[in-house]
């Protein structure tokens, strides 16, 4: 009979066999540095996102947030093959939304031209939306409350999307196309010129994988 301790090593070695490395963020902005004018990407420390507006922080649930006035304070890393999706994303962010009696939806986060997005629109509904030269897609679901933390989710695996809230699955559909490119990212506006979210915004992830 082997030892214990060879049984033990034995079950380690097939158990890590088959695991999986966990997913890394192919940018990520914690805003826990509170920086001025800066918001540093800690995922692959590059695209850090240049802060448009003054730099404001509130606490949050993950440490500090960066507060968004939704009369033009945003932020925006510059365009980069890394943020190029084509067949599956990711976006994953945790939101406190302040007003939603809004005239306007407010954009969470968005790649120039909306090519993949997150936005609440007024009354609160949630919107994961996708966008080529030929067309979009956009999957509503959900509704978040005024002045509470909410983790919206959005996934992108071709042609399934899904739309989470608070890890539950609120809403899915089909959309079998190619992702554009796009331009630069925005937080917390639409382009950077609409669209400007009123309220904070914390842990904003970006993945290539779903």
């Amino acid at each position: 009979m082997s030892p214990p301790r060879m049984v033990v090593f034995l079950v380690c070695i097939g158990a890590c066999a088959f695991a999986q490395p966990a997913p890394q963020p192919v940018a990520a902005w914690s805003f826990n540095q509170r920086l001025v004018g800066l918001a540093r990407d800690i995922g692959a420390d590059i695209h850090h996102a240049s802060i448009l507006s003054t730099s404001k922080y509130e606490a949050s649930p993950g440490g500090y947030a960066l507060v968004l006035d939704g009369q033009g304070a945003r932020a925006m890393a510059r365009n980069h093959p890394d943020l190029v999706m084509t067949d599956s994303v990711t976006l994953d962010a945790w939101v406190l939304i302040e007003k939603l009696d809004t005239p306007e939806p407010q954009t969470i986060v968005d790649k120039g031209g909306e090519r993949y997005r997150l936005q609440v629109n007024p009354g609160g509904g949630v919107l994961f939306g996708l966008k080529n030269d030929a067309g979009r897609f956009d999957l509503s679901g959900g509704r978040v409350q005024p002045g509470k933390w909410t983790r919206i989710t959005g996934v992108f695996q071709r042609p399934r999307a899904r739309l989470y809230l608070d890890a539950q699955l609120v809403a899915e559909g089909t959309w079998d196309r190619q992702i554009g490119p796009g331009a630069d990212l925005h937080i917390g506006s639409k382009g950077g010129v609409t669209y400007f979210m009123h309220g904070q915004i914390d842990e904003l992830r970006i993945y290539r994988e779903a």
